[in-house]
């Protein structure tokens, strides 16, 4: 597995994460050793025009002259209500879009709870979000981008079986996957995670690696929560996992000073933390 991680542990201070800091974080993320990064596409879904282009050239430029990869990033993604949805929508095109012009392999999304919104029986959360899923490929057509679902917390989505009873009904319709988040698993009820990444198998297409203490969703490194990752490195060694070992945890960093002394040295940290693991686990 190539060790990864989304931009944030570079570009997000405090509440903000410029789209300008998000290239210079490339160069940061490769300079501390990471083999391969995960961009936040969300962050640039309100970029248009000439601005946008002029972002993703430089943002290709950074990725090519740093020689990390790009197997995933995130979509846009945000609170759902039911006067929304087809805004909701509309970014998600848009940022896959952008992802598939960047030439990335898989785009994260999270797919909507209809049963939380309408009241709808399981079994039609999920042939809506085939439909969803549908619609998305017929709009935008993309070239080399799949779709993978990530499990949330609290939400019909933290389920294992729901996640891959949607991939087996849209792989019809185009490439598709399932994203787990080990952090979201740990803070929904009943979920083995070890378990759950088995059940998986080849839908288990990303990742989003963090950890917390059962209780928020912190977005902590690994081994600063009560996550048993032995158990996760394990169980992704048993299906053969082929995908990235990619980290968000971008909070640990995002208060730190500005001159960025404390912050690369929390990010070699960082990876010298995911080498270890993922040698010795």
């Amino acid at each position: 597995m190539k060790l990864s991680t989304t931009l944030n542990i570079y570009s997000l201070l405090g509440s903000t994460n410029p789209p300008e800091r998000m290239i210079e974080a490339v160069r940061v993320c490769a300079e501390c050793g990471y083999d391969a990064v995960d961009i936040y596409i969300k962050g640039v879904v309100n970029l248009s025009g000439d601005e946008l282009d002029r972002w993703i050239f430089d943002m290709q430029r950074a990725i090519d002259e740093c020689g990390v990869s790009v197997s995933q990033c995130h979509l846009y993604f945000g609170k759902v209500e039911k006067d929304n949805l087809e805004e909701y929508e509309d970014k998600i095109a848009k940022t896959m879009v952008i992802a598939d012009r960047m030439g990335i392999e898989w785009g994260v999304i999270h797919g909507i709870d209809y049963t939380k919104l309408f009241g709808v029986p399981l079994e039609e959360t999920i042939r809506l979000n085939v439909e969803f899923f549908k619609r998305l490929q017929e709009r935008v057509k993309p070239k080399t981008l799949g779709l993978a679902f990530e499990n949330i917390m609290r939400h019909e989505f933290a389920d294992p079986d729901t996640l891959i009873e949607i991939c087996r009904r849209a792989s019809e319709y185009g490439k598709v996957g399932v994203c787990w988040d080990t952090g979201h698993a740990q803070l929904s009820e009943g979920v083995d995670q070890g378990e759950s990444i088995r059940k998986l198998g080849e839908w288990l297409k990303c990742l989003h690696i963090h950890d917390n203490h059962g209780r928020d969703d912190e977005h902590i490194l690994p081994m600063m929560g009560t996550i048993n990752w032995r158990e996760i490195i394990g169980a992704l060694r048993d299906i053969d996992y082929k995908g990235d070992f990619v980290y968000e945890s971008g909070q640990p960093t995002k208060h730190l000073p500005e001159d960025d002394i404390l912050r690369k040295e929390l990010i070699r940290y960082s990876v010298s933390l995911g080498r270890y693991m993922l040698e010795n686990f």
